[in-house]
């Protein structure tokens, strides 16, 4: 277990660089850089899978952050508070600045007015057989001519100036708020929300960039598998997703982790980690007692997955080399994963059964593999006229 490579002192304050961070880092970067090798095979643009590359990273980070708050957000009874609390977003607290609701109100129509300014098209050349894109049209005007623009550029304006009034309030008092909410780097992510939140963002972008759904996702489906394999080595260094007690030879035990951290001004010797440590001290009172170092031996499932996903990745770069019909690649990345993850779950040990006696993952394993199975049945192949390659930005509606 090594969750933090070193720190970066800043004067101010020390900048943790942090091992499960870094394995998050270098799996965008190899999917990246895959996906782009991959690209021209396939009759797609490089650049359309790298832009691609990036919404759906941000995607992932900001579902799997939605989906861990919304189904494993803990209360704490001592303090009487969720761990993560939505302060932030409380608008009854009468955190709102007149000077951010005017900046926030103003911003929208100077953004839709530079977006109206017209602006020559790029000069793409077109790949050989590829479908040339036809040049943009012109922008929307400014002021909307509309009475359905007008409101809604009015909507937007109101909008605006509510989000930047409440967010002027929170910097200038930003002691009294918690920001836990946002510091994924301490953890909290879950995989199936990140894969949920990444394939919403990319349907709307390649939707938008009006690229070929199914060629696109079967191309990014491998390298989802690749970065599953690199983020479970980045849980096992970090300590969490830990497996249940168990006495097989392979056991890990993760050690007892003591840091100082601030109580009232003053800094305190205090045990924050690891989570299977903290997790059987609680659980396990009688086996993790006040003089344990380590936690009990359970399965490196972190590990497994790791394994597993990399021969995954294999299999699907191989499969979809074959050029199977449009949408079996992600669909068999699906059904493939969900099955895993649906039977990884009964060694998993920091979660417990919920409905119908199983855990929250199963659940949506089982609704993975049920729309994979849709996917492979039904959907038919894309038409052979669709465009293959996609270079240029659509028309602006």
């Amino acid at each position: 277990m090594f969750p933090r490579l070193f720190e970066i002192p800043l004067g101010f304050a020390t900048l943790p660089v942090n091992t499960y961070g870094l394995m998050i880092l270098a799996a965008f970067l190899a999917g990246l850089w895959i996906v782009s090798r991959r690209a021209p095979a396939r009759g797609l643009a490089p650049e359309l899978m790298t832009d691609l590359c990036v919404w759906l990273l941000l995607g992932g980070l900001v579902g799997s952050r939605i989906f861990y708050i919304l189904f494993y957000n803990r209360y704490d009874p001592v303090l009487m508070q969720w761990e993560y609390d939505f302060g932030l977003f409380n608008l009854a607290d009468g955190g709102l600045h007149p000077l951010g609701a005017v900046a926030g109100f103003l911003l929208v129509p100077a953004l839709a007015w530079w977006r109206s300014r017209p602006r020559p098209a790029p000069a793409v050349p077109a790949a050989p057989g590829a479908a040339v894109a036809a040049p943009p049209t012109t922008p929307p005007p400014f002021p909307p001519r509309t009475w359905g623009g007008r409101l809604g550029l009015g909507g937007l304006s109101l909008l605006g100036g509510l989000v930047g009034a409440r967010a002027l309030h929170i910097a200038l008092h930003r002691g009294q708020y918690n920001f836990k909410l946002f510091a994924i780097w301490e953890g909290g992510i879950v995989f199936y929300g990140g894969f949920l939140g990444a394939l919403t963002v990319g349907l709307v972008y390649l939707h938008w960039r009006r690229a070929p759904l199914l060629v696109a996702m079967d191309l990014i489906a491998p390298t989802v598998a690749l970065g599953s394999c690199l983020g479970r080595i980045g849980c096992f260094l970090k300590g969490c997703c830990f497996g249940s007690a168990t006495d097989i030879p392979w056991a890990v035990q993760f050690p007892r982790i003591v840091e100082t951290v601030m109580r009232d001004g003053h800094p305190v010797q205090e045990v924050t980690g690891s989570p299977a440590f903290l997790h059987h001290r609680q659980a396990c009172p009688w086996q993790v007692g006040p003089e344990a170092t380590h936690s009990l031996p359970v399965h490196p499932t972190q590990l497994y997955e790791s394994a597993a996903m990399l021969v995954f990745f294999f299999v699907l770069s191989w499969y979809g080399s074959r050029r199977p019909r449009p949408g079996r690649v992600i669909a068999a990345m699906g059904a493939g994963y969900g099955l895993w993850r649906f039977g990884l779950e009964y060694l998993r040990g920091d979660w417990h059964p919920g409905a119908l006696g199983l855990t929250i993952s199963q659940l949506v394993s089982l609704g993975i593999m049920a729309a994979a199975a849709v996917m492979w049945l039904v959907v038919p192949a894309e038409k052979p006229g669709a465009p293959a390659v996609a270079t240029a930005r659509p028309p602006s509606p």
